[in-house]
């Protein structure tokens, strides 16, 4: 997988292969950088909407809200691992949500060492956006990429190739409809998505830079919901 510039390969839930080299999945620490907290879980009263317009937000398995243990309540496992992803803490500040009125950049440090690719898990809420990505490495120029972020209710082919990003649906639904902390419905019509992105395997990577003030959005009340970055490391 190396080259001067972005390939993409099929992105599988739980599963990955990069040719026929060992890899190890790194978590990215995102917890300097995460905003929100928009999955509901049992004690948590605070969370944040996943989608503006409407309370919506993630929840774990079997909470629906009110109470634990309800089978018909579909959301994240709750040890918190979606495939190779890791997500934060349910309980406090758990995805990077970016919307139209902010400016700038978000710089997120990366384990150092070198990768095969390496992996997004996120969503749009309101509208999808397209979103330049900057990696900067340990030395040389930085490999900049397009970062497509599909609606969460928008249902995508299997695979997906989007601005040179390949995207394919998690094995994930369902999310809990309500008005101040009531109940409304449970739907199972909310999903995330999987971004994989080739990295240069003989580069170190450093960071990578959301160039937010560049992004497009399909709706200015659009947001971008960033919950896990995952590295697949051969070495």
């Amino acid at each position: 997988m190396q080259g001067s510039g972005p390939r993409t390969g099929l992105s599988n839930e739980g599963r990955f292969r990069t040719a026929d080299f060992p890899f190890h999945p790194v978590s990215f620490d995102l917890s300097g950088v995460f905003n929100r907290d928009v999955v509901r879980n049992p004690g948590d009263a605070e969370n944040d909407p996943f989608d503006q317009g409407n309370a919506s937000a993630w929840t774990v398995d079997g909470f629906d809200g009110t109470g634990a243990g309800r089978a018909a309540a579909q959301g994240l496992p709750a040890d918190a691992r979606v495939g190779l992803h890791r997500l934060g803490d349910y309980s406090g500040r758990n995805a990077l949500q970016l919307t139209a009125e902010m400016k700038g950049e978000v710089r997120i440090a990366a384990p150092r060492r070198r990768y095969q690719a390496v992996r997004f898990l996120l969503a749009g809420g309101g509208g999808s956006s397209e979103v330049p990505l900057r990696l900067e490495f340990a030395e040389g120029e930085p490999l900049r990429i397009l970062l497509s972020c599909p609606d969460w209710t928008r249902r995508l082919p299997v695979p997906s190739k989007q601005s040179g990003v390949l995207i394919s649906t998690s094995l994930l639904g369902g999310d809990i409809l309500g008005i101040d902390g009531r109940l409304l419905e449970d739907v199972n019509n909310r999903q995330l998505f999987d971004a994989l992105m080739e990295t240069p395997a003989d580069r170190e990577l450093a960071s990578i830079a959301i160039e937010w003030d560049r992004a497009v959005l399909e709706d200015p009340a659009a947001r971008f919901n960033l919950l896990a970055i995952t590295g697949v490391a051969s070495d």
